[in-house]
């Protein structure tokens, strides 16, 4: 297989919430208020901390991951190590990077064979694109306006990006407080220092979250299922942040949100099939009217080719979105800038195609205590190629980066002051530039290893905004 080439950074010191206890089948998790205990039954029992109580042998955990059944019976698994990311707002981001299991039925009457599904979770679990947040309001499963309109509302958030939401189901029916419950998101996240660069923000987030609906990998996972739900189907939120404001701007991407296939087979590149023509439009409609009703307005942009295999899809997806009166851009990446991509200033053609739609949409801005919403982003690009990977992590950077030209300045210490759009802001600082860049290509390889097992291609152009002879040279090794 190959090689990972995202590197998530350097470790950061972060301290455990909880106190794991094991007494042969019997676990507890514990802090200075609750215990809870867990027995081979599966019965769980809540109650308050006895201050004069020792600690016991043990171990410190993070909190919950969830709970899943093998073939023997349920299995609890605790988030047994984590590396500090950065802070958003009130709450403390993690990087889970270590995962305990513990048995919660007698071990006696094991299955022959679960040790073998036992060490297939465990390889799931050492993924390392786990990520959570703690301490906080601030929820890491949502975005920074749903955050705050849950904290206005006192309503809890969606789970459609809480990789764990299933697990953490059989956990639903017992009053286990909700901090030792860890919701989870599966995608990336990059946090750092904003340079100094007279713009007032002190730092500048990168935030990727997969879906938990249609998971799988690519080839074998295509396209919609019955509900209308996309696979590989991620929403991607740029942040800015000052000491008083939060600026976010919200993309999605997906697969071509129709009924397709791509079985793999000996051939290079598998051929694509497509349903009938009457199942493709109730699809579409399902998936629109799921994103509009989070997203409000929907505009989409394809990358695929117009030729050849991608076009099957592609024309198709082109007639149910003009028959369902929604604004669709077909751009051609390969054509426009050339599939070595030698041509790629040409994508300011798309810049100037999406230029209205990111004006009429805007973006984010939220107080960093989240209790305020100054103004709301009005709608959703979401963007596509066939994987969803490259060309879309390309163009996904490059309409981020123009949102941070046109839309944000600061007038004074940390006031965030939207710019009317007819007013040109000052470039992007180049150090704040180069950062994007790098948190973008690195997003794109996390979130390319995840579906595809392989670094994204045509990363150069990501990060450095042209093409190099190394990054032709490795993307023809990694395709």
């Amino acid at each position: 297989s190959t090689q990972s080439t995202w590197d998530p950074g350097p470790a950061r010191m972060a301290t455990p919430s909880f106190r794991c206890v094991s007494s042969g089948s019997q676990h507890s998790i514990s802090d200075h208020h609750t215990v809870v205990q867990l027995s081979p039954s599966g019965a769980i029992t809540v109650s308050a901390a006895n201050a004069n109580q020792a600690p016991g042998c043990g171990s410190d955990v993070y909190g919950i991951f969830g709970m899943v059944s093998l073939l023997s019976g349920p299995w609890l698994i605790v988030v047994s190590d984590a590396v500090l990311v950065g802070r958003i707002c009130d709450s403390e981001v993690l990087r889970v990077t270590a995962t305990r299991t513990f048995p919660l039925f007698d071990r006696t009457l094991e299955h022959k064979d679960e040790e073998q599904y036992l060490q297939l979770l465990q390889n799931t679990l050492a993924a390392p694109d786990f990520y959570f947040a703690r301490g906080g309001k601030y929820q890491l499963t949502c975005n920074v306006l749903q955050n705050a309109r849950c904290v206005s509302s006192g309503a809890s958030p969606g789970n459609d990006f809480c990789w764990n939401a299933s697990l953490l189901l059989p956990l639903s029916g017992y009053a286990i407080p909700g901090r030792f419950v860890l919701p989870i998101i599966k995608g990336f996240v990059n946090i750092s220092a904003a340079p100094s660069c007279g713009s007032g923000f002190k730092q500048i987030a990168l935030v990727s979250r997969r879906s938990r609906f249609r998971p799988g990998t690519r080839f074998h996972c295509r396209g919609l299922d019955a509900t209308g739900h996309a696979a590989n189907f991620v929403e991607t939120e740029q942040l800015l942040l000052s000491l008083t404001h939060v600026v976010s701007f919200v993309q999605v991407r997906g697969p071509i949100p129709l009924y397709w296939t791509q079985t793999p087979n000996l051939n290079y590149t598998p051929p694509i099939r497509c349903s009938s023509a009457p199942h493709q439009d109730t699809g579409f409609r399902r998936h629109l009217s799921d994103l509009q009703s989070k997203y409000s307005d929907v505009v989409n942009v394809s990358l695929v080719n117009q030729h050849g295999s991608e076009n099957v899809v592609g024309a198709e997806y082109q007639r149910v979105a003009a028959k369902a009166g929604v604004h669709h851009v077909a751009f051609d990446l390969h054509a426009r800038i050339g599939n070595s991509g030698l041509h790629v200033a040409r994508l300011s053609e798309l810049n100037a195609l999406i230029n209205p739609t990111l004006q009429k949409h805007g973006y984010s801005v939220c107080s960093a205590d989240l209790k305020t919403i100054v103004c709301e982003q009005k709608g959703v690009v979401r963007t596509n190629c066939i994987d969803c990977l490259d060309r879309t992590n390309l163009v996904q950077r490059v309409l981020a980066g123009t949102v941070i030209d046109h839309v944000l300045s600061l007038a004074g210490p940390d006031v965030v002051v939207a710019l009317p759009w007819d007013t040109t802001p000052p470039h992007v600082h180049a150090d704040l530039d180069h950062q994007l860049r790098t948190a973008w290509s690195d997003n794109g390889d996390a979130l390319s290893l995840s579906y595809a097992g392989t670094p994204a291609l045509k990363r150069d152009i990501t990060r450095t905004g042209k093409r190099t002879l190394a990054g032709v040279i490795e993307d023809a090794h990694t395709a």
